[in-house]
């Protein structure tokens, strides 16, 4: 049998090279351990900043529309004050020249295009300023709009919802602005013959659904167009000012489809 004897100062460098390799070793893996707590902190700072950017944005996008709806307010107020005053006025002394006319049917058509103008003018400032929105809510709001283009006969509109509770009255007027818009976009592009709409509105959470028939069309492309992409960046623009995302789907021939949920806020009236 043979021994292998090793000296105590061979002893001392295989101890000397153990100590050291178990130091690096654990200095590796200090260091690997930084590297990877002080990366997770990073992400996670620079998701808190992204996500304190982000609120910012939507802080600023929020005071920008209520700038914007301000100004509906104050043109609207205008328009029925001023214009209106002057319109109801202008047909006071036309009752007036009536009478000592030698045109009569001239007197008639004037009277005619004042009464248009007045209805007209009412129509705007409704439209712009929506009382029943502030009075009664969203849903009897939309309601109001699509009898009034059902009565028109060019297009079917059904609005179905489980519930009249009111919401946040910025969410009511944000979202009343979207169906606006999405309303408009189908009767200006969409050739569509029917709409359906649904609201439905379960413990805090209000989700919207508007559906036509039309010839649909081809959403990235639209986005592309400068003209026609000026809709989708008020859709997208009203629901970011929600505190969400409004979902577009739609293909050529295929109708169009939006959706949106966000988290409802409690009714508080001003």
């Amino acid at each position: 049998m043979i021994f292998l004897v090793i000296k105590n100062s061979e002893w001392e460098i295989v101890i000397l090279l153990s100590v050291g390799t178990a130091v690096v070793m654990v200095l590796a893996i200090a260091i690997i351990s930084f590297v990877f707590t002080y990366q997770r902190k990073l992400i996670k700072h620079k998701m808190e900043m992204q996500l304190l950017e982000n609120e910012h944005r939507r802080k600023l996008l929020v005071a920008n529309i209520e700038t914007q709806e301000n100004e509906r307010n104050r043109i609207a107020k205008d328009l029925h004050d001023d214009v209106g005053a002057m319109l109801s006025t202008t047909k006071m002394f036309l009752g007036v020249l009536a009478k000592n006319s030698n045109n009569p049917e001239m007197v008639k058509k004037i009277d005619e295009m004042i009464s248009n103008a007045t209805h007209k003018l009412r129509t705007i400032s409704h439209n712009i300023t929506p009382k029943n929105l502030e009075n009664f809510g969203f849903v009897k709001a939309v309601e109001d709009s699509c009898a009034k283009m059902n009565d028109a006969d060019t297009l079917s509109i059904s609005f179905k919802y489980n519930t009249e509770a009111r919401f946040n009255v910025s969410q009511e007027l944000n979202l009343y602005r979207i169906v606006q818009e999405l309303l408009n976009n189908t009767l200006k592009h969409a050739e569509a013959t029917e709409v359906i709409m649904q609201l439905s509105i379960q413990e805090d959470t209000v989700t919207f659904a508007y559906q036509d028939n039309g010839k649909g069309v081809d959403i990235e492309a639209l986005k592309n167009r400068e003209r026609l992409s000026l809709g989708i960046s008020n859709l997208e623009s009203r629901a970011e000012a929600l505190n969400s995302k409004i979902e577009l789907k739609s293909a050529k021939m295929d109708g169009f489809l939006a959706r949106i949920s966000f988290k409802m806020l409690p009714y508080e009236k001003n």
